[in-house]
């Protein structure tokens, strides 16, 4: 049987006493800095993490909050169209929504159903189509947000009105919200590597050195 020459002509064998080297180089101040580094990006994810769910949640709610008293708004301005079948005034009332570039629509129905007066924004004109039979309360969809509640006057239901609301804003939120992320994490990174530690070197420095030997 020939055993495999380990002599120091073997390559591997050169790449060991390297290695080996290496690891004798890392101090034990410099483990420490690597945990500490390790240690702080895994915080800073877990709270930028626990963050970004809070926030959105708020948002959220927020949002659903703001809808609602659009919708209970305009219910309450057409409230007489709806009960003396005026559509002019129908049409006005829905074409106050045109300040609010978030609104994708809004339709009124008569108490019967059938679908008295409607809003689209410009840029969905020619291919939207009003819901026959929006469901009442909130309702989250793929691509927006939607309300619908009945409409009273005098206590008295005299038809329903339908809301939808897109997520533009959500995801400017997200994207903002990112940013935000980003600038923490680099800053944070930023000060890890400029902090100076006891030796009077930068932890950047110390993080190195043990990867470039120095001259003797």
């Amino acid at each position: 049987m020939r055993f495999r020459d380990f002599g120091s002509n073997n390559p591997r064998h050169e790449e060991i006493q390297i290695l080996m080297k290496l690891l004798g180089k890392v101090s034990l101040l410099q483990s420490l800095l690597l945990f500490a580094v390790l240690t702080s990006g895994v915080g800073l994810v877990l709270v930028c993490g626990g963050f970004y769910v809070y926030d959105s949640h708020d948002f959220r709610e927020k949002k659903v909050g703001e809808l609602i008293a659009t919708v209970d708004l305009l219910g309450s301005s057409s409230n007489s169209a709806l009960k003396f079948e005026d559509a002019d005034l129908g049409n006005q009332v829905l074409d106050s929504m045109r300040v609010h570039p978030g609104i994708r629509s809004a339709v009124l129905y008569k108490e019967t159903g059938q679908v008295f007066v409607w809003y689209v924004r410009r840029d969905l004109t020619g291919g939207y189509l009003p819901p026959q039979q929006p469901a009442e309360g909130v309702n989250w969809g793929a691509h927006f947000l939607s309300f619908s509640e009945p409409v009273l006057l005098e206590a008295k239901a005299v038809g329903k009105i339908y809301v939808e609301e897109d997520f533009k804003d959500v995801k400017a939120r997200r994207i903002h919200f990112a940013w935000i992320t980003a600038m923490m994490a680099l800053a944070c990174m930023t000060l890890v590597n400029c902090f100076p530690c006891g030796c009077g070197e930068s932890s950047h420095n110390l993080s190195c050195n043990w990867l470039i030997p120095r001259e003797t």
